[in-house]
């Protein structure tokens, strides 16, 4: 949606009221909320964060609902409404971040064992041994890390994980 209360609330970051359904400004949606049995429509927009937006939306099927009382109970709702979203998003976030990490040191793990299998080897610096993992991926068009999983599966009966606690 490109238009309507909504992005308005967010752009502006201040309530959109539409106390009844002819409202002029949005004639599409004042017949929508007509048409559905609402005859006004207060937006709210939600404080959640610089990349993150939302509103809060209250319908009514009532005529002169949307007064100053409700306006200040909504804004309430909004303002708690917006601390947890906002918390929920950086647990979220956070979540993502935990496995983002975990998943890279499970990579890691694999990488420097099968380097570590190349250097013994060859008997050359772990940077070479890096060099040749490398080349062997872009050669094969495969992960680094799937090269360095099948390397090391060849001399373990299971791939080297890293253990940390969660």
């Amino acid at each position: 949606m490109d238009a309507g209360p909504w992005l308005h609330a967010i752009r502006t970051g201040l309530p959109v009221i539409l106390a009844d359904s002819s409202d002029s400004r949005w004639p599409d949606l004042g017949r929508e909320l007509a048409d559905s049995g609402f005859t006004g429509l207060l937006v709210l927009p939600l404080q959640l964060g610089p990349h993150v937006s939302g509103t809060l939306n209250f319908f009514t099927a009532r005529i002169g609902a949307i007064n100053d009382g409700l306006i200040l109970d909504a804004m309430g709702y909004a303002d708690g409404g917006s601390k947890a979203l906002r918390m929920a998003l950086r647990i979220a976030e956070a979540e993502l971040k935990s496995q983002d990490l975990s998943a890279a040191l499970e990579s890691r793990t694999a990488i420097d064992l099968a380097r570590g299998i190349i250097m013994a080897q060859n008997s050359c610096t772990a940077a070479e041994a890096f060099d040749f993992l490398r080349s062997a991926s872009n050669n094969r068009n495969q992960k680094l890390h799937d090269i360095a999983l099948a390397m090391t599966s060849r001399f373990a009966q299971s791939p080297g994980l890293t253990h940390f606690e969660a």
